[in-house]
């Protein structure tokens, strides 16, 4: 049987649609979610 992992999200900006850092237990990585309106286009 699997067990579960905890899942913690930080909303950078206090906004849910907004940049959202994941982090899961026992895990050294990260992931990050940033909305494409908020990125910047570089020509």
């Amino acid at each position: 049987m699997a067990r579960g992992t905890t899942i913690s999200l930080y909303l950078v900006n206090s906004d849910p649609s907004g940049i959202v850092c994941a982090y899961l237990s026992n895990w050294t990585g990260q992931a990050i979610k940033i909305p494409r309106n908020l990125l910047e286009v570089q020509k």
